[in-house]
């Protein structure tokens, strides 16, 4: 049979039966995907968007690289917990997550870690990019979900 006259039950019998990986395994994968770049997204979303809003200085900012092109910036900076100094407020020396090397000398808006000794970032495409990737694959996990129960009622007599 010539594939432009096949049906869509047929293609989609086809390549299942042709497939060497086990469908339902592509599928677990594609939502294990989803799920572990979603919730990471959500997870800075909530985290960025909750806590102690202040601004704080960052102090230094050092590069390191973990490969070919994989470049990692850990910055540090200073804030003040508990108040104002004279009334018993103390300083903190923390990292700032999602701050840059041309950020030092800078005061940036950061949302607190609920411990105080992390800044993080107001900046939410991370979080966004993380969501959306998320979003998209699980869209490729219903698509061959219902890929599947097509092979699967092509098959039934």
């Amino acid at each position: 049979m010539d594939d432009r006259s096949a049906t869509g039950n047929e293609k989609a019998r086809r390549a299942i039966s042709q497939s060497k990986v086990p469908p339902v395994l592509v599928a677990a994968a594609l939502l294990i995907i989803a799920i572990a770049m979603t919730w990471p997204g959500v997870f800075l979303i909530v985290q960025r968007e909750t806590g102690v809003r202040m601004k704080v200085k960052v102090d230094d900012c050092e590069v390191s690289y973990t490969g070919y092109q994989n470049r990692y910036v850990h910055c540090t900076g200073t804030w003040v917990l508990g108040g104002p100094l004279l009334e018993g407020g103390h300083v903190v020396v923390g990292t700032i997550e999602g701050a840059e090397t041309d950020d030092v000398g800078k005061t940036i808006d950061v949302t607190l870690s609920p411990d105080g000794e992390t800044a993080y970032t107001r900046d939410p495409w991370l979080a966004i990019g993380l969501i959306v990737a998320g979003l998209i694959t699980g869209l490729g996990f219903l698509w061959w979900v219902r890929l599947m129960i097509r092979a699967r009622s092509a098959l039934a007599p």
